[in-house]
Parts: C-alpha cells; structure tokens; sequence
C-alpha cells in the first residue's frame, strides 16, 4: 500500500488533507533555484510550492503559509 493509502485510512478529513508526490523527486543537492521550481523546474515541487502558498527564494513570506502543520511521508522504496 502507498503512504497516501495508509495516510487516508488514518485522518481525519475535516482538519487534515493529502498531496500526494509522485514519482521520484529530482536530487536538489547541487541544483539551481530555477531547476528545482519555475517553468524549467520540477513539476511535483511547483506544486507543492503552489498548495504550501508561501513561495521560495527573495518571495518568501512565511505568513502566507496555508497550513498550521505540514507531514511529509513516502513509501519505503528504495
């Protein structure tokens, strides 16, 4: 079962919502602000970006932050 399965079994709807990541994500280690997001970027993470509300870089404004409270989990692949 995928960690949005388990996840969806376990909240609770009204407080709690699920986005799910797919695929794997790009390694960012040694990447640029414009590889990671924007039109050249990857897409799971301009998503991401864009539910989080707060934007990255010089436009970071963590007030804007739509959630309280933001887990982060993934399958156990390897």
């Amino acid at each position: 079962m995928s960690a949005k399965g388990s996840l969806k079994k376990s909240r609770d709807p009204k407080t709690q919502a699920l986005f799910a990541i797919r695929g794997v994500s790009k390694n960012v280690y040694k990447a640029t602000i414009d590889q990671i997001i924007g039109p050249n970027g990857n897409r799971e993470f301009n998503d991401l970006v864009k539910v989080m509300g707060c934007n990255v870089g010089a436009k970071f404004d963590l007030s804007k932050l739509q959630f309280n409270r933001i887990i982060i989990a993934s399958d156990a692949d390897i």
